[in-house]
């Protein structure tokens, strides 16, 4: 799907999160003022196949639960050495409701990141 592994890629956001002063004031400098959503561009890294897996375990602190695909990305559920264990992604119940756009659905590597390190 993608032709580069560093792209950005269109993430909607409802107006009713940006509550402070700047950040009104920079949303109103982008002009559609009459909609509820704002699209900003946001950098996207698009992982080969192992990459993740190579980093998270590059760290010395992590141990991999679960590498798995999910919609366009690879994502890692990691936890850290010591700690209990932890649930994988196919034994949890997700839910989709499929009312909002695909683009607010997309991984991003930082989530997937964020999550490896947090977990």
């Amino acid at each position: 799907k993608f032709k580069q592994q560093d792209v950005f890629v269109p993430w909607k956001m409802d107006k009713k999160y940006i509550k402070r002063p700047d950040q009104q004031k920079f949303v109103a400098t982008l002009g559609s003022e009459n909609s509820s959503r704002i699209e900003f561009q946001r950098f996207y890294h698009v992982f080969k196949e192992g990459e993740l897996e190579e980093l998270v375990e590059a760290t010395g602190e992590l141990s991999i639960v679960e590498s798995y695909f999910d919609h366009a990305n690879w994502c890692v559920l990691a936890k850290k050495h010591g700690d209990p264990p932890v649930a994988k992604k196919q034994d949890k119940q997700t839910t989709v409701t499929g009312d909002e756009d695909e683009e607010d659905h997309i991984p991003s590597a930082a989530s997937c990141s964020t999550a490896a390190a947090t977990t």
